[in-house]
């Protein structure tokens, strides 16, 4: 694996002597760095928080999405494409609230992240299917604002810290699926991108300044990265009638690059390779019960972490659907379910975060069934002060608009 050299620095004017060499030593290190621990949420952990590509259907039966009746926009399974019977699109957005504790003892700090989830197309050709969307990986958003003191000279100096990560990963992928009688075969490729923005600036009073001869002041630095790499997918479903339906899929990925803006290399990390399973089964007409799981080896990267360690990703879901709900003239599909993950990237001497969730929501149809607007709802919680070294309660809602026609 190819390493990178440390980003240039771009410091302020004004910053001299000792003094500035020191504080410039201690932003690059910063820079280059994860956040610092018990101050940033978790998309400031590793290479930030693994976003699940699940439309407000999915995630209201705790994340299933590749074994439901009348398919799902989630991008987990190029299989579960032979589900769609007519030209369908969607759109997720998820916006979250979260209460983050890092200490234990000191109030909660509530913040909140606004992403969508998976867009995809859906277009049927006889026994044929091409799906087409886009998604995110991984969310490296974050801001905090510190405030300390710098010892130099026998004297103290005040200041505050402002320190922003702007960006993270996604995909762009097309995927073709096909029926051969009950059989569902699906394969896809994934074009990995996106990019990475830091900054941070350490700002000095004007009366700090000036007490240390004007040898201290402002202070700012910078650095950004380019993602870019491939995933491959495959999947097989099963259909026993209208009773049952079976799913399994993985994929197989290369080497993710992160290539600097400047002349420094491009530094590599292998990108894991994943399994999923799910099922689901019709009981009487309008339930759905449905479970799954699934597994990404995200240790494959461990080594190549700057800071902290990387561990598999498992996670586990289920739920129930009633689809014939009616409520006045509307049809309005109730789902209720929970789901269970492990978060891949940990800090330093901590254990792995478990992120649970209890899950539900609901669809309200509209022209004859060839448009929806879903509503999925997460409430749950992630980590553990003493053992991960954070906590976080959080609140997640997910609204899908889908168009068939």
């Amino acid at each position: 694996m190819r390493r990178r050299r440390e980003p240039r620095s771009r410091l302020l004017p004004g910053t001299t002597g000792r003094a500035g060499g020191l504080v410039a030593a201690a932003i690059l290190a910063l820079l280059v760095a994860a956040p610092a621990r018990g101050q940033t949420p978790l998309t400031g952990t590793g290479l930030g928080y693994p976003v699940a590509p699940v439309d407000a259907r999915a995630a209201g039966v705790g994340g299933v999405a590749g074994a439901l009746p009348g398919g799902s926009l989630s991008a987990r399974n190029p299989a579960s494409l032979t589900a769609f019977q007519r030209l369908t699109l969607g759109f997720t957005l998820s916006p979250e609230a979260v209460d983050v504790d890092v200490s234990g003892s000191a109030p909660a700090q509530s913040t909140g992240r606004s992403r969508f989830s998976v867009a995809r197309v859906v277009v049927p050709f006889g026994d044929w299917r091409i799906g087409a969307g886009f998604s995110p990986e991984l969310d490296q958003d974050w801001r905090v604002t510190l405030e300390d003191t710098l010892s130099f000279g026998g004297e103290r100096f005040p200041y505050r810290e402002r320190r922003v990560s702007d960006g993270g990963l996604s995909s762009a992928n097309v995927s073709l699926a096909r029926t051969i009688g009950p059989i569902s075969v699906g394969v896809g490729a994934d074009r990995l991108t996106g990019s990475l923005e830091r900054s941070f600036r350490r700002s000095f009073s004007p009366d700090t300044a000036a007490g240390a001869g004007g040898g201290l002041s402002d202070v700012a630095a910078s650095g950004s990265w380019a993602y870019g790499g491939w995933r491959f997918h495959g999947g097989l479903g099963v259909a026993v009638g209208d009773l049952a339906r079976l799913n399994v899929g993985g994929s197989v990925a290369g080497e993710l690059e992160a290539e600097p803006a400047g002349p420094a290399e491009v530094r590599t990390y292998d990108y894991p390779a994943s399994l999923t399973a799910s099922a689901s089964v019709t009981p009487v007409e309008g339930m759905v019960v449905t479970g799954g799981g699934g597994w990404t080896g995200w240790s494959s990267m461990d080594g190549d972490l700057r800071e902290g360690r990387a561990e598999d990703l498992r996670w586990a879901g289920g739920g129930v659907e009633l689809s014939d709900v009616d409520i006045g003239p509307l049809t309005v599909p109730l789902r209720l379910g929970g789901r269970v993950r492990e978060l891949p990237f940990v800090r330093e001497g901590k254990e792995q975060v478990t992120e649970r969730a209890v899950t539900g929501g609901f669809s309200i149809l509209g022209a004859g069934g060839m448009a929806s607007i879903g509503v999925g709802v997460e409430v749950g919680t992630r980590g553990d002060v003493a053992e991960a070294g954070i906590a976080e309660d959080f609140r997640r809602f997910h609204f899908t608009l889908q168009i068939r026609q």
